[in-house]
């Protein structure tokens, strides 16, 4: 009998211990998905703001492109709007192609040097991002940490997925009309 209640409090303990390591890996991935999220948010806050110092470039070569630099400048609030950031981007190179000149200037060349590495860096972090994501729902799907995820009721968290139009080729034609 004495055999009996050693190995059941020993299995009650080793049974507490799992559930306490098992909380604190959901907690762990939790924050890493978190810290994954702002990472997205810091590349892209680098990518508006060196969107903006380009397009003051573009502008002082342009005048009658105020009118963009504005509607940037209105939007300002949605520097993580994907789609707000590539259609200035776009707007941006669209204006350069008109300007020869523009390409031979230092600054907008390392401006344009440096959107293209925060472009690569924003991909990056997604991937960073959507691999923390499926550390944490593999988590939640796999025996025996699936009890502890529905005791402490951890669910699974939503991928980064691409835009379905982003999926296709692009029409150049209407980017290159200003249609995009």
């Amino acid at each position: 009998m004495e055999i009996f209640v050693v190995t059941l409090i020993a299995l009650v303990i080793i049974t507490a211990v799992y559930f306490m390591m098992c909380e604190n890996r959901f907690v762990s991935l939790e924050e890493l998905v978190k810290n994954a999220w702002s990472n997205i948010d810091v590349v892209q806050e680098n990518r508006y703001d060196t969107l903006i110092e380009l397009y003051k470039i573009v502008v002082s070569y342009a005048e009658h492109e105020r009118n963009t630099l504005n509607e940037i400048v209105r939007n300002r609030g949605l520097k993580s709007n994907e789609e707000t950031i590539n259609n200035l981007v776009a707007n941006v190179y669209a204006v350069a192609e008109a300007y020869p000149e523009l390409k031979a200037d230092t600054i907008y060349n390392n401006l344009v040097e440096k959107l293209t590495e925060l472009n690569a860096q924003t991909k990056f972090a997604k991937l960073v991002y959507n691999d923390a994501i499926t550390k944490f729902n593999r988590l939640v799907k796999m025996f025996p940490s699936s009890f502890v995820a529905s005791m402490f009721k951890h669910e699974e968290k939503e991928y980064l997925t691409v835009d379905a139009q982003k999926k296709q080729m692009p029409n150049f034609d209407s980017i290159r009309d200003g249609k995009w």
